[in-house]
């Protein structure tokens, strides 16, 4: 029940000046038996009287709830509130706030039971109407997600920002229908955030408010919408998938026309346009396919065999995204893809074993695949930063895919980064803040009703991948905030989403990223002023954008000439065998055909502290001039003959030293780009400048030494 705002209000004449003061005591007014019964799904306030004859202040309060002020005056009257902060989801929960005012203590008593949906009338989220849910989860499964949800307090900050979230779009007008530039894709994706949270928010608790706000969302897109834009097939997809979720999960709240309007949407303006787009081996064919199958999965009536056409096609196509897993798990187009292609990609594989039983055997040809979740926890640094390379963003996102592969695999290592970065209060928030199907993650965490409980570390500190993109990550600590990771990328500039930086590392130490990229672009901004960015040939626009050209990243320029393209280059070294010593290597000598003969660069971890950059280099038969690039997102940096010293923002310092170098000049470049329609950069660009000699072999060494 309501906790009724009572003040009894207690009596006691202040002593005057000089007497000696009474007895601690403190009374209460407005409460019960010392206890306080708040509802299943109250969220909010529950005011009380506090007065004493001593200060006051609370010595216990549980953890999902505050009192407001915390303390208070002797011989004042005091309305204070309890905050009940989140949800209650689960089974009754009980907690003791007390109350201290000199030796005296008063408890009180916290309780909230159980939320079950009859007791405000909401609809039985449990039931199967027409065979819905079927998509992701099935009706009697989701009580269990429910509870499941909320045990543990890193997942409950999931449940509680898909609940937030949906309760502030309770509030927000729908979607309307604007391009920016060639893209519907900002809004589509809002849409099927909206359409996925709302749905889980009303699959959770039955609450119709969710499911008639869902209905207006629908509307929009289904008749409002003059099309879903297949011109831009990721536009088409992102709103398929929303539409066919909230068609499923809401189907018990939605009118008969409601209903109708989602079956012919998802036939005209969803698949039957799947079959004029033509397909990809990029995050396109993950999200186009993974949309496609989940849309056709929903659909009732006599469309078996249109159907069978989506689940034929799909199966066949989502071959060429998951062999570019091979063969160690990395992904092709960086992070930031991995963390969008790779979700919807699971999503398609949810649908296939829901609909078949089993993977089709996608899972026994593409064992990779079924271990990316290591990747992504390798490219992760101590900080939740990410090693930056292609079109990447810098803030490590919350993902699906490792909720996926505990379902999976009943491994619980799988979530141990993911809870990491949960655990870390308010900023797990922005960890969030891009995953549209973030309620997916909790359907994979509870629909079998158990708990994953503690995860460990991954065994070794250490990390290396093979294939169109290789990296070398190398740090000192998984569970230290403040440990050293050095990472290095080899591959391609041609790859997906691919930028010129081959060779690339990052260098982390005490929480500054000494060595980082500047990150990915605004496609917009640089498409609508003209720049040919997606052409990735030799001597490209692309590649005189300062965030994809050579002279953007960590690498070497040689007479500021581009590397090569086509050329290809692994990881060809790997040695963590001497905890004082770990290196990787690569052979860049391909990337640079033609401006030099030989170069091989090789990262290290020394001491568990430092880091190493080395350089061995094979001039041929003429003189060159080579750059060393290093951003940084250090605050400051002075020069001199040998070296550089860095400052952070909080007073960390690095000192970055060279040997091996002839006719060293230590230099800084500007990170300001000459087009105005490229991105404004906040990092620094450092390094040096070195006269190399014809036909000389030379090892250049940048020690990077963090002072804590």
């Amino acid at each position: 029940m309501s906790l009724a705002c009572l003040v009894l209000a207690f009596s006691c004449a202040k002593p005057d000046s000089g007497q000696t003061l009474p007895p601690a005591n403190i009374a209460v007014g407005g409460i019960e038996d010392r206890t306080i019964e708040a509802e299943a799904l109250f969220c909010g306030e529950c005011p009380f009287s506090v007065q004493t004859t001593r200060d006051w202040t609370v010595t216990q309060c549980p953890e999902w709830a505050d009192l407001v002020p915390s303390s208070g005056k002797a011989f004042e009257y005091c309305e204070v509130s309890l905050k009940i902060k989140n949800y209650n989801w689960s089974d009754e929960r009980t907690g003791t706030l007390t109350l201290k005012a000199d030796t005296k203590t008063y408890d009180i008593t916290i309780r909230q039971k159980e939320f079950d949906p009859a007791d405000y009338g909401y609809d039985d989220v449990s039931s199967t109407v027409d065979g819905h849910p079927r998509l992701l989860a099935l009706g009697e499964q989701f009580p269990s997600i429910r509870k499941t949800a909320v045990k543990e307090p890193e997942f409950k900050v999931v449940h509680n920002y898909i609940m937030r979230y949906a309760d502030k779009i309770l509030s927000l007008p729908p979607v309307t229908y604007k391009l920016e530039g060639i893209r519907l894709l900002s809004v589509s994706s809002e849409a099927l955030k909206r359409l996925f949270y709302l749905s889980y928010a009303y699959r959770t608790t039955g609450n119709q408010a969710y499911v008639r706000r869902a209905s207006e969302e629908i509307v929009t897109l289904c008749s409002t919408f003059p099309d879903w834009h297949p011109a831009h097939y990721l536009d088409t997809a992102e709103i398929m998938l929303g539409v066919a979720i909230a068609y499923d999960w809401c189907y018990p709240g939605l009118s008969p026309e409601v209903r109708e309007l989602c079956r012919t949407a998802l036939k005209e303006r969803g698949l039957a346009t799947y079959f004029e787009w033509s397909g990809a081996s990029n995050n396109w064919n993950q999200v186009c396919n993974g949309a496609a199958v989940s849309a056709a999965y929903v659909l009732d009536g006599d469309c078996s065999e249109l159907k069978g056409r989506v689940y034929e096609r799909a199966l066949d196509m989502i071959n060429l995204a998951m062999i570019g897993y091979e063969p160690d798990g990395a992904y092709i187009e960086g992070p930031g893809y991995w963390c969008y292609g790779t979700s919807f990609n699971v999503i398609f594989l949810d649908v296939i074993r829901s609909i078949y039983g089993d993977y089709r055997g996608l899972d026994e040809k593409y064992p990779a695949f079924m271990k990316t979740t290591s990747y992504a926890d390798a490219v992760i640094t101590p900080s939740f930063n990410v090693f930056t390379y292609a079109d990447q963003a810098f803030l490590a996102q919350v993902s699906i895919v490792p909720f996926f592969m505990y379902d999976c695999k009943g491994d619980a290592s799988a979530l141990y980064m993911t809870r990491k970065m949960l655990g870390m209060s308010m900023l797990s928030l922005e960890h969030c803040r891009h995953e549209r199907l973030l309620p997916a993650a909790m359907v994979f965490l509870g629909r079998k009703g158990k708990s994953p409980g503690p995860a460990t570390a991954p065994a070794s500190t250490s990390y290396i991948a093979q294939g169109t993109s290789p990296i070398a990550v190398l740090r000192s600590s998984w569970d230290d905030r403040n440990a050293s990771y050095i990472s290095m990328k080899a591959g391609t500039p041609s790859s997906g989403h691919g930028h010129m930086d081959v060779g690339t590392f990052c260098f982390e130490a005490g929480g500054v990223q000494w060595a980082t990229d500047l990150g990915g672009e605004v496609y917009n901004n640089l498409e609508s002023a003209g720049v040919d960015l997606w052409n990735t040939a030799q001597g490209s626009q692309r590649w005189t954008v300062l965030r994809c050209a050579l002279y953007g990243h960590n690498c070497l320029l040689f007479d500021s000439m581009e590397q090569k393209v086509d050329a290809h280059a692994a990881i060809d070294s790997f040695d963590d065998g001497n905890p004082a010593l770990r290196t990787a290597g690569s052979d860049l000598s391909s990337l640079y055909e033609g401006q030099v003969e030989y170069v091989y660069r090789t990262i290290a971890l020394v001491g568990g502290k430092a880091g190493r950059v080395t350089d061995k280099i094979k001039t041929g038969d003429r003189p060159v001039t080579l750059r060393w690039n290093m951003c940084s997102a250090a605050a400051s940096v002075h020069l001199d003959r040998s070296g550089a010293d860095l400052v952070s923002a909080d007073g960390q310092t690095l000192r970055l030293e060279v040997s091996g170098a002839e006719n060293l000049t230590m230099k800084t470049w500007s990170s300001t780009p000459e087009r105005t329609c490229e991105s404004l950069n906040s990092a620094l660009i450092l390094g040096y400048e070195s006269h190399l000699e014809p036909c000389h072999e030379y090892e250049i060494t940048v020690d990077l030494i963090p002072s804590i």
